[in-house]
């Protein structure tokens, strides 16, 4: 039992010593010790170890308080690796990070015809085998491999509870990744995975409680309290994209009606222009698709045509807005979080909807509970799940039983 505990001790101070270094990017053994309120011996056993693992490695001498200069510990970023993966409707984005979060390749791969479960599996193995030819053959570099997935996702078995896209259930990913690479996966909602790109890549590290909201095909969301993930009991908190936002709404992907995914996707605000134009509403976007073809409208079309001042755009992503604000509303009487973080792809309209949805947001919440709350738009430009995928990776060797 004795042994049993020192052992956890001593992968509890290697971790804390690791997240250190992370955090601090060039700390000296004696700042580690004092910072941590441990013995100037266990930094040293500790740090052997991960040099010996590649984590970490010695930096520029540091500036000295009388005695020699102290030697600096610094991450050893580009010697360790992570694979990140985001699987979407039509196509897989994989991408290689190293430890601070830097992409050094990204591919986007899409399924073959017909969509199945076989085809996007293949597509996934095959998008990982090819990235990892460009590290040359060292695969012992590549800590594990993150996955994020729409739907309901058991993070601890790796299962694919219920994906409304594919129409599937309990498919364990993790199992058929790990059969296949022999090295860890860690599956988890592709947007949840954001939460942990904006914790460990992002540029609001210094927040501990935020929701984060991604609006792209899908609108779903991720909770941070106290510097960690919250799943919930069955693994499905943040669903935000099924909060009813309007009565009489269209029907749901998750059966019921009005629901935020409704009206705030992209594939609602492409629904919604393309109405518009049948009832006679004017508009620049029928002359940006080829000979008026009202099925050619995408997410990027719509983009150009805000930023060239259309007005029917800026209408529609202006009730986005609303609607956004309607459901974070309820969310920040509930939580009181530091800050809302928006992604996905709608955040590039991020100049459409932002002032809808803090205008919203304090007229429907409490202003206790609303006052001191941040609107952020994400720290990544548009749909970057693999970015977060990748974050998972480093989540579990910073906070979990990693190493």
């Amino acid at each position: 039992m004795e042994n049993n505990r020192n052992s956890l001790i001593q992968m509890q101070n290697r971790r804390n010593i690791l997240k250190k270094v992370w955090e601090e990017r060039s700390i000296s053994r004696a700042q580690i010790a004092k910072d941590l309120n441990i013995t100037p011996a266990t930094v040293s056993s500790n740090v052997a170890e991960l040099e010996k693992l590649n984590f970490i490695r010695l930096g520029q001498e540091g500036e000295s308080s009388g005695g020699r200069k102290p030697k600096m510990l610094e991450i050893n970023e580009s010697s360790l690796l992570s694979i990140g993966i985001t699987v979407k409707k039509f196509e897989v984005v994989s991408v290689i990070v190293n430890l601070t979060g830097n992409a050094k390749i990204t591919r986007t791969d899409k399924y073959p015809l017909p969509i199945t479960k076989e085809n996007i599996f293949n597509t996934i193995i095959y998008s990982i085998k090819e990235l990892k030819k460009n590290i040359n053959g060292n695969y012992q570099r590549i800590l594990g491999i993150g996955v994020g997935f729409h739907g309901v996702v058991d993070y601890k078995s790796g299962i694919s509870i219920f994906a409304p896209a594919f129409n599937w259930r309990y498919i364990n990913i993790k199992a058929l990744l790990e059969n296949e690479f022999k090295i860890p996966v860690f599956v988890d909602n592709d947007a949840r995975v954001m939460v942990l790109a904006e914790k460990w890549f992002g540029k609001y590290r210094n927040l501990n409680n935020l929701i984060f909201l991604s609006l792209d095909s899908g609108v779903g969301g991720g909770i941070l309290i106290d510097g960690k993930i919250f799943r919930g009991v069955n693994s499905a908190a943040g669903e935000i994209g099924h909060i009813r936002v309007k009565e009489n709404g269209v029907k749901c992907l998750c059966g019921n009606y009005g629901c935020l995914e409704t009206v705030a996707s992209t594939r609602a605000l492409i629904q919604e222009i393309i109405t518009q134009i049948q009832l006679g509403y004017p508009t620049i976007i029928t002359s940006m698709v080829e000979n008026g073809d009202l099925n050619k409208i995408n997410y990027s079309i719509i983009d150009k045509a805000a930023k060239e001042n259309d007005e029917l755009t800026i209408k529609v992503l202006n009730t986005i807005g609303i609607y956004v604000g309607t459901a974070l509303a309820d969310i920040i009487n509930v939580f009181n979080p530091e800050a809302i973080i928006i992604g996905g792809e709608l955040s590039k309209s991020w100049d459409y909807i932002s002032n809808q949805i803090s205008d919203t947001v304090k007229k429907q919440s409490m202003t206790e509970c609303c006052k001191d709350v941040k609107i952020l738009k994400s720290s990544f430009e548009g749909s970057k799940g693999e970015i977060g995928a990748a974050a998972l990776v480093l989540n579990k060797i910073l906070e979990e039983d990693y190493l």
